[in-house]
């Protein structure tokens, strides 16, 4: 009797996920000039958009007081200041080091944006599970929907790699790294009250 193969339990799977998103990307060295020095829209869109990363941080530095009076329990100033560190090494991991699968950078790159992603999804949404934040309705499935949709991207990005598309690649991780654009206007209509104070205002005609 051939025995079968046990299914994977769902951490393993939720690993094999984690490791396609975050580890699944293949830079090839005959890209690089096309990559560092193209003077395509997609190119420059590519190298320009790591310091997406730098806009949330220093906007989430900007509104910390602001934010830790909405939730006291996160340390949004280190945060911060953490996004706009990410930045710099995500440029020199995707940008400077593509093609280089020796460079120190990828493995940093991995390490920290896994590190800020635990903690910009799946941590705050067991906080919001848990009731020790709160975020109105609008802007939570907002941003759950933008943390889709930039997920997407990821996946779509390391699936393009890994087939040679270069162009298809530039595209969708170009549109991941839009993800914390996105993440800024959530955070400063969440900081700035936006959406309590046009709700009553609306409600008065």
């Amino acid at each position: 009797m051939l025995l079968q193969d046990a299914k994977p339990s769902a951490r393993t799977r939720a690993a094999k996920l984690w490791a396609t998103l975050f580890y699944g990307h293949v830079h090839r060295p005959e890209d690089r000039d096309a990559v560092v020095k193209g003077d395509t829209m997609l190119a420059r869109c590519y190298r320009a958009s790591p310091w997406a990363y730098a806009l949330l941080g220093s906007t989430m530095v900007a509104l910390s007081a602001r934010l830790r009076a909405r939730d006291p329990g996160y340390n949004w100033q280190v945060l911060g200041m953490a996004l706009v560190v990410e930045s710099a090494v995500s440029y020199l991991s995707d940008v400077r080091a593509f093609g280089d699968a020796s460079s120190p950078w990828h493995a940093t790159d991995r390490m920290l944006a896994s590190a800020l992603m635990l903690a910009c999804g799946p941590l705050l949404a067991l906080r919001l599970a848990i009731g020790s934040v709160t975020i109105p309705r609008t802007l939570r499935n907002a941003w759950a929907l933008a943390v889709t949709l930039g997920l997407a991207c990821k996946a779509l990005s390391g699936r393009a790699s890994r087939k040679g598309c270069l162009d298809a690649y530039l595209m969708w991780h170009t549109l991941w790294h839009f993800l914390p654009v996105l993440s800024s206007v959530f955070l400063i209509a969440w900081a700035m009250d936006w959406e309590e104070e046009v709700v009553p205002l609306a409600a008065q005609y």
